[in-house]
Formats: structure tokens, C-alpha cells, sequence
């Protein structure tokens, strides 16, 4: 089963990273693995994937799909 990616506003996103950034200076997110762009668990997604050049740095599979639609143009 593949995840549909839920669709949100620009800002929607903009102020979920704000206060993901929030929370992440507060040290909420220490000793967690979560995806650097939506804010979710290990528990939450399907998969995580490491980033290569910084460490602690992941992306969620449902993460990927939007960036691929939004590559793509939609």
C-alpha cells in the first residue's frame, strides 16, 4: 500500500515548519529519529531515510512524494 500525500496549503506547511523548528530548539526532537521536513516518528511513516551529508538529518516517504509532485509540477 502506497501513502497519498495529503495535500495542505503553502502556509499550512510553512507555519508546521515553524513550529517544528520551535520544538527542535527546545530539544523536544533530541535522541529522536524524525523527518526533517514534516516533523514525524519513526513510528509514524512507513520508512526514514538518512540523509548522506549531515547526520540526524531524515526524510519520510510521504515526505518524498510531495517533493516529487511538486518537482513534477503538481
Amino acid at each position: 500500500m502506497q501513502a497519498q500525500p495529503i495535500m495542505v496549503s503553502l502556509s499550512e506547511r510553512v507555519t508546521a515548519l515553524a513550529q517544528r523548528l520551535h520544538l527542535r530548539a527546545m530539544g523536544v526532537y533530541a535522541n529522536q529519529a524524525r523527518c526533517s521536513f514534516c516533523g514525524k516518528g519513526k513510528s509514524q511513516v512507513s520508512r526514514l531515510i538518512a540523509g548522506g551529508s549531515k547526520p540526524g538529518t531524515y526524510i519520510c516517504t510521504e515526505c518524498v512524494a510531495v517533493a516529487a509532485e511538486i518537482i513534477a509540477g503538481g
